[in-house]
């Protein structure tokens, strides 16, 4: 399978549409819980996306945004089903972390849910630490905060 991975400065038309079954898929796992949670999933603040196709048709996203001066946070990462253990998210996931480092940026963080295992590994095979919840994610049972350092010192 080719995957083709496209980088843009804004949210497009597409992302919008992944993030949108990301959001359906995220409420049949956690149900109404995951209601608290869509205030901090808004596409406002995103800058950097990423967009992973095959044979044309968009089938995956993920994307950062500012989180301090340091740091982006990693969000609405998503890969449809049928096209899961190929390798995207990882792909993806690597491409953001080396526009961040071209930014000089330190760190890179994000929540996920702790009952999203397969993402929970991923991100620790890419070296993602678990840390204290952060910020709104505050106290949540279900959320589990990771950050990655980019550099060194």
């Amino acid at each position: 399978m080719l995957v083709e991975y496209s980088y843009h400065d804004r949210v497009t038309s597409d992302f919008v549409e992944l993030a949108k079954k990301l959001d359906g898929e995220l409420r049949g796992i956690f149900g109404e819980v995951q209601s608290s949670y869509d205030q901090y999933n808004t596409l406002g603040d995103i800058k950097d996306v990423i967009i992973a196709r095959v044979d044309s048709k968009s089938v995956a996203c993920a994307s950062m945004k500012r989180f301090d001066d340091d740091a982006y946070e990693i969000k609405r990462v998503f890969v449809e089903k049928e096209h899961r253990k190929f390798g995207i998210a990882r792909g993806m996931l690597v491409r953001l972390e080396e526009i961040a480092v071209r930014r000089n940026i330190a760190f890179l963080v994000l929540e996920t849910g702790t009952k999203l295992l397969p993402a929970i590994n991923l991100y620790k095979s890419l070296s993602y630490c678990p840390i204290e919840n952060f910020g709104p994610y505050k106290g949540m049972a279900d959320s589990l905060c990771m950050r990655k350092a980019l550099r060194r010192g």
